[in-house]
């Protein structure tokens, strides 16, 4: 872990004394001690005092800067320290002082960062490094971010991540979150004029920059995706991500198998805590697997940078960036260690895992093949099932369910996918707190959620985009239903009779709700036409509620349905007429549903029409990165924003984020950045 660091150890230390004292000359300054303190990664990411010493004493130099020139000479020793770094001891403690160098290093940039919001022309001059034998008198000829970045990639790539040693990744990790912070550049475009406080907003909104076409930054980011080198970089920052450890939260769902395990393995343990040796429950962190999980997310969110950069028409993102992405660019497979990582218990809770896995299934036919071929694909799936089940939580950013979304429906494209999504059961889902759900396949627990997120948004946010998306998963799965739970066929018809009753209502809203339940028939005609026989339990949920069914069927009948009313009409009459010839009482849902299943062998499904129903396809609109550069960044300043002080009020770049308001200046419903 290194050595813990008390507030006093870094308050005291004579070289950190001498960088904050305007009078002391950079001559002086003994710069071997750098690195002299004690290792404060990652201490510094759970100790806020840590972070606080360290934000005050970088603030001091960066604002000393203007006079001393002093953050440009630290940057240019932190690089060549970082440079010319090399170590005989693997051990963890060799990597002390990098880590030293480079936590130091991410809190000045960030310092330089703040400092130019009250003095425009302060960043240039900060991160303006002096050239050899010139630190005196202040004479610079190079960008300390691209400085910063070259030496820090040079690092990566001469120092690979052998192993989980926790001083390696930290160092690594470290060296992540600085170039991301030199990327961030184009987020202070046009910062407030001086003497306004912090507090206050802008007496003008600043210009979107939803491309990135501005910003005395852009150049690190054109760097990165320019270097010749591009193509082993995104390997190694796959590498990163395929070798890290998400095990943050519990994992609460499993198969037959190993709940099986479980068991014998508690029966084993009984004399000892049995719940604090179950796997995936511990809330322990070893200091290896927190390092793990930074060093992942620090490479996703890098990862996604480079992706989701500017976009101009004499400018695109060059070939090579993409060389990892498009298939038809490069012969090599892709990693299975990274969608392995991608399935790990707790990966998928972190937004820039689920866009990556976004990007990969978009942009690469190979993905797509590899996943359905999976024989289990289920594990990729529950845990976004899982994701999608917080959908309050997901509620306080709208972007994340979308693009979520998005990977589903991109998944519901393959029929393959859909039929194998029904072949597993899972005993016990703990995390669905409606009601206890047992024996349910993947297929029927995510029509169950899709139905949950439809009824929940209907209800507190009428974003049509999000209904007409998950309907339109469900309309794709329809064909592969078999074998549904008979909590999910229930709700699924009270989704239907819930649909018909908002479609009933005059309002401007009365089209968009008689479309929604036209594509929710359509799932369900769908699946009576491909097998009756194997979802007893909706026939069962429609007999149930036959006549709230067919006094909505005559009431609501919308346009291009009369194929599904038809089919599930006939459908309830057919199997309402084999229970009546039964002549005697049936006394349990086992009765009735016995005879339903001996009755649909005999069942014509040719009444409900074709058996392929309503198919969508997705696809992105022509302009995307309005919707992801501003994404891609927001989730930059969420994972960072307990140690690095952005403001986004003050950021041009989000500046698009705001909602168009109407006429009557309310907001309108979210529309999605994609269309379908």
């Amino acid at each position: 872990m290194g050595i813990q660091v008390s507030t006093a150890s870094l308050t005291e230390n004579e070289f950190l004394k001498a960088l904050q004292d305007e009078s002391t000359s950079n001559a002086a300054i003994h710069w071997e001690g750098l690195s002299s303190f004690p290792q404060c990664y990652p201490t510094a990411l759970t100790n806020p005092a840590l972070n606080e010493i360290l934000v005050q004493i970088t603030d001091t130099i960066a604002r000393h800067s203007a006079k001393t020139m002093r953050t440009g000479a630290v940057v240019k020793r932190i690089c060549d320290m970082v440079s010319g770094w090399t170590s005989n001891r693997p051990e963890e403690v060799a990597y002390g002082p990098m880590c030293n160098l480079l936590l130091f290093l991410q809190h000045l940039m960030r310092s330089a960062r703040d400092v130019s919001r009250e003095d425009r022309h302060a960043f240039a001059s900060i991160c303006a490094v002096p050239t050899q034998g010139a630190e005196e008198n202040g004479a610079a000829s190079q960008n300390g971010c691209t400085l910063v970045v070259d030496s820090l990639v040079t690092f990566i790539r001469r120092h690979p991540v052998l192993n989980m040693n926790s001083g390696c990744v930290n160092s690594h990790a470290l060296a992540l979150g600085v170039i991301t912070v030199c990327c961030a550049s184009p987020l202070y475009d046009d910062p407030p004029q001086p003497g306004g406080a912090p507090s206050d907003l802008p007496s003008q909104p600043p210009t979107p920059l939803p491309y990135l076409d501005q910003g005395e930054g852009a150049d690190c980011i054109d760097q990165l995706c320019e270097r010749a080198d591009v193509e082993s970089l995104l390997s190694t920052l796959f590498g990163f991500i395929s070798k890290a450890d998400y095990t943050l939260n519990q994992s609460t769902y499993t198969s037959v198998a190993t709940l099986q395990s479980w068991l014998e393995y508690a029966a084993i343990l009984l004399p000892t805590s049995i719940v604090g040796h179950l796997p995936y429950r511990s809330t322990q962190w070893s200091h290896v697997q927190q390092s793990s999980a930074h060093l992942g997310r620090r490479a996703a969110l890098l990862l996604m940078v480079l992706l989701y950069r500017r976009k101009n028409e004499s400018q695109q993102n060059p070939s090579k960036l993409l060389l990892a992405f498009r298939s038809e660019a490069t012969d090599a497979d892709f990693p299975v260690a990274v969608f392995d990582a991608l399935c790990r218990p707790g990966a998928l809770q972190n937004p820039e895992l689920v866009l990556l896995l976004y990007s990969l299934l978009n942009e690469n036919k190979k993905v797509i093949d590899f996943i359905l071929h999976d024989p289990d694909v289920s594990r990729l799936v529950l845990p976004l099932t899982e994701l999608l089940n917080g959908i309050a939580v997901l509620w306080e950013a709208p972007a994340s369910l979308y693009v979520l979304l998005s990977v589903l429906l991109i998944l519901s494209q393959h029929r393959s996918f859909n039929t194998s999504m029904h072949e597993s059961s899972y005993p016990l889902v703990l995390w669905y707190k409606e009601r206890t759900i047992r024996d349910i396949s993947a297929g029927s627990l995510l029509i169950l959620v899709l139905v949950k997120v439809i009824q929940y948004n209907v209800a507190n946010h009428e974003d049509t985009y999000v209904t007409r998306q998950c309907l339109s998963i469900l309309s794709n799965m329809g064909s592969g239903i078999k074998n549904v739970h008979e909590y999910t066929a229930q709700r699924l018809v009270q989704l239907a009779l819930f649909l018909g009753k908002r479609a009933n209502r005059v309002s401007a809203e009365t089209d968009a709700f008689l479309d929604f339940l036209k594509n929710t028939l359509g799932a369900i005609n769908v699946a009576l036409a491909n097998s009756a026989a194997e979802n007893v339990q909706l026939i069962y949920e429609l007999l149930h509620q036959q006549k709230a069914v067919k006094d909505m069927l005559c009431k609501v009948k919308p346009e291009g349905a009369a194929q599904s009313i038809k089919g599930i009409l006939s459908c309830i009459d057919y199997f309402d007429a084999a229970l009546d010839r039964v002549g005697e009482p049936l006394n349990s849902v086992e009765e009735v549903s016995k005879v339903l299943a001996e009755a649909a062998l005999t069942w014509d499904p040719s009444v409900c029409g074709p058996p392929t129903g309503d198919r969508f396809a997705f696809a992105e609109e022509s302009c995307p990165e309005v919707f992801f550069v501003p994404y891609a960044w927001d989730l930059v300043l969420k994972y960072y924003s307990e140690h690095l002080a952005w403001d986004e009020r003050y950021l041009p770049l989000f500046a698009c984020k705001a909602a168009t308001p109407d006429e009557e200046g309310e907001e309108q419903p979210g529309n999605g950045p994609f269309d379908i």
